[in-house]
This record gives structure tokens, C-alpha cells and sequence, in this order.
């Protein structure tokens, strides 16, 4: 998750040959990065970013609570559907994918969620996509300090237990 996440993206660009599937969540590369982001060999993924997350944004752009990014061009986020179409390609999968409404766990959250699953043989690229969702686990406790989420005024995640 979060820097974990990118570090996945990472090792699957690095270390091609080693590593057999990635799952990251609220994580994304750098369009630095994305410049040269190819693999030698398909890699499934597990994708999850929730298009609320303050910190690391659904539409690109520079990763926040860290002053030493802004300016930074290493910093400066791909778009979460352009950085999944990218691995798609890289996988080499249908240019469509299937797309499938996920039940809504909890009315009361704000969130929905949608699937979108891409076709590349034994290496399928998955997509969750969390309408709402913050930089949290789905259905997690939400570890940032409440005053950052009051101070944004944004929602940090999709609550599903004992909110």
C-alpha cells in the first residue's frame, strides 16, 4: 500500500524476470518513470485506487504531505487509468475491459465500487476502482490523523465497520 504500492511498480519494471504479479493499492509511478516502464516478460496485476485519496491523487499529479515533492518531477504521478491501460498494453491484453458493478457492502459509506478486468491470458490485469475511496485499505481503519481529514474537507476513505 501507498509507497509499498509504488515500490511494487517498481520491482516489476527492475526485476522483471523475478517477480510473478503485483497487487498494489493507492500507489502509482512517476511520469518520469513511466517513460521507460516496460517489461521483458507480462506481469499480472491487482490494481486498487479509491478516486478520493488525498495523498496519492486518482488523477496524477504531485503526492501530497510530503514538501519535498512539490516541484519534484520524479514525484509527479501518472493518472491511476493511464498507468493501468499502460500495463494492460504491457501485458498485452484486450484494449477493453470487462466491466462489472461490485455489490455495495455499505449504503452509507459514499462509495462504489467497479471492476475492470483486463483479458492477456494467464496474465490478467484487475482493476478496482473505489468511487469516493481514500488512502486507506477498503473497509479499514483509517490511520492519517483525523485533523488532516477535517482540515482537506476530502473524504479518506470508504468506511465499512464502526464508522
Amino acid at each position: 500500500m501507498s509507497r509499498g504500492a509504488m515500490f511494487s511498480y517498481y520491482l516489476a519494471d527492475a526485476l522483471n524476470a523475478r517477480i510473478t504479479a503485483i497487487a498494489p493499492v493507492c500507489g502509482g509511478i512517476s511520469k518520469t518513470m513511466a517513460s521507460t516502464y516496460s517489461f521483458k516478460k507480462p506481469i499480472p496485476a491487482f490494481i486498487i485506487n479509491g478516486t478520493a485519496d488525498p495523498l496519492v491523487s486518482y488523477t496524477g499529479g504531485y503526492g501530497k504531505m510530503n514538501k519535498r515533492n512539490e516541484g519534484n518531477e520524479d514525484a509527479d504521478l501518472l493518472p491511476t487509468e493511464e498507468l493501468v491501460n499502460k500495463i494492460a498494453i504491457l501485458n498485452k491484453c484486450n484494449s477493453k475491459p470487462e466491466t462489472t458493478a461490485l455489490p455495495d457492502a455499505n449504503a452509507s459509506d459514499e462509495c462504489t465500487v467497479t471492476e475492470y478486468v483486463y483479458d492477456c491470458g494467464n496474465n490478467k490485469v484487475d482493476f478496482i476502482k473505489i468511487e469516493n475511496g481514500g488512502h486507506t485499505w477498503a473497509g479499514g481503519s483509517q490511520y492519517l490523523p483525523q485533523i488532516y481529514y477535517w482540515k482537506n474537507m476530502q473524504r479518506l476513505q470508504c468506511f465499512t465497520k464502526n464508522n
